[in-house]
């Protein structure tokens, strides 16, 4: 099963919760897929 896009980019996001990783560093990616949603919408 391939994941699309979002599927991916989504669980990419939950990953990075996961590992640790700065504040900083998981509001640039969260900012990232918010805009990828509003371009792809």
């Amino acid at each position: 099963m391939e994941l699309s896009d979002l599927e991916f980019f989504l669980e990419d996001f939950l990953d990075c919760q996961n590992k640790n990783l700065s504040r900083k560093t998981i509001n640039s990616y969260e900012q990232f897929l918010k805009l990828f949603l509003k371009e792809s919408a």
